[in-house]
């Protein structure tokens, strides 16, 4: 079963919006939820809606993907991270009309989708940023060619200065909020899988693996899948979504086995 367009209260005026996939079952599942790229300031949730039927079908879980509020100067950072604890509070509140594990929902994003997803992993509770209203139970993340390192991302993509500027509005911050040097103080007890094109010009494959070595040296646990010759969007492409799936769903039910 496929819901479209849930409504997910956010306590603001802008409506959030996601569509959720449930495959039947007996028993209680885990939840994967996924935020689209766009450049910080655009995208939908429908970028992901074939994956998430896919990965649902594949293991058993939910899967969900999110239309988050886009970067603007009414809604910077920390909006789209508050849209993301929205969701999950909105999934554990589902828990027993959707056989959902409150305990266990799993973030997922593509290129900017990506960095958001993983600095909401990431950023602690007490984030000076924002409130996380106790959100230190997500830790688990899965990046599709996600952006690790934001100031070299701008360095080599000048042409998206201005999209990040909506995102996150002072360039100092870029650093310090950036997952790759999030991952080196908040990594510990963290799990990250990591899909790449080793072609990328966007996000270097090296970054990837600069992001895993850092998860893994402050006692976290990280592996990176390379799919050789592709770019930066390549997950995009229908016919390679398959790839996606198996990947996912293998590293998915390796993890729930780890946990029975």
């Amino acid at each position: 079963m496929v819901l479209f367009d849930v409504e997910v209260p956010s306590g603001t005026e802008n409506k959030l919006l996601m569509d959720v996939c449930l495959p039947e079952s007996d028993r209680l599942r885990d939840t994967l939820l996924f935020l689209h790229g766009g450049g910080f300031t655009g995208g939908t949730k429908e970028q992901f809606l074939g994956i998430c039927a896919g990965v649902a079908l594949a293991t058993g879980w939910a899967a969900a993907s999110l239309s988050y509020r886009l970067a603007s100067p009414e809604t910077p950072f920390p909006a789209q991270i508050e849209d993301i604890d929205a969701a999950v509070d909105f999934l554990q509140s589902r828990s027993a009309q959707w056989k959902l594990d409150p305990q266990n929902v799993v973030l997922a994003g593509g290129s900017p989708g990506g960095c958001i997803a993983a600095m909401a992993c990431l950023l602690p509770k007490d984030s000076s940023a924002h409130s996380r209203n106790g959100k230190d139970g997500l830790r688990q993340c899965i990046l599709l060619n996600g952006i690790m390192d934001m100031p070299a991302f701008i360095r080599r993509n000048p042409e998206e200065e201005k999209n990040l500027l909506a995102f996150l509005p002072d360039p100092g911050k870029w650093e310090g909020y950036s997952p790759l040097h999030l991952a080196a103080e908040y990594g510990c007890g963290k799990r990250f899988l990591l899909l790449h094109g080793t072609e990328d010009r966007v996000v270097p494959f090296t970054e990837a693996r600069e992001m895993e070595k850092t998860i893994r040296q402050c006692g976290g646990m990280a592996e990176t899948v390379a799919f050789p010759g592709e770019g930066h969007a390549w997950f995009n492409e229908t016919a390679k979504q398959g790839k996606v799936i198996r990947t996912i769903a293998t590293w998915l039910t390796e993890e729930e086995k780890e946990r029975l």
